[in-house]
């Protein structure tokens, strides 16, 4: 009701949270929550999970290295949002993540620089199917579609 009244869309994703040893992140899917967080067309945005930390912070990371942030800024980034929780295989992810993510070009946001390596092309939406996070190269999390995770 909500986010009818208030005309907000939700990109839900159902990602699994990370937890040692037994869970893997899906990158298909983490692909396709950044395909929608590189078209300006569902900004404002805001990531989230349940706590804002893992799933979140797999996301976000993804999403500076597309962003060509260094991997000390990426982890050092994501252990501050995580705290004292923070997993070792979110790291590894992120830090093997290829962010040759293929977004369309036409909507991508000003603080993306330059096209992406592997753009889409044609009409369509640009694709994919789940939330992100809206970031400037600041470090700072701007508000970013809804998204959600299930535990």
């Amino acid at each position: 009701m909500f986010l009818r009244k208030y005309n907000i869309k939700l990109l839900h994703y159902g990602i699994r949270g990370n937890k040692e040893p037994f869970v893997d992140m899906p990158e298909n899917v983490i692909r396709k929550a950044l395909v929608d967080v590189l078209d300006r067309r569902h900004h404002p945005l805001l990531i989230h999970c349940n706590k804002g930390k893992h799933r979140t912070g797999c996301v976000v990371g993804c999403l500076r290295k597309i962003q060509q942030w260094s991997l000390t800024s990426v982890f050092d980034e994501y252990r501050r949002y995580a705290g004292t929780k923070t997993r070792v295989l979110d790291q590894q992810f992120i830090e093997l993540f290829a962010p040759d993510v293929p977004y369309d070009v036409r909507y991508k946001p000003d603080w993306i620089e330059g096209p992406s390596s592997t753009p889409a092309t044609g009409g369509g939406d640009g694709g994919g199917g789940g939330g992100g996070g809206g970031t400037s190269k600041s470090g700072a999390r701007d508000a970013a579609a809804a998204t959600s995770a299930t535990d």
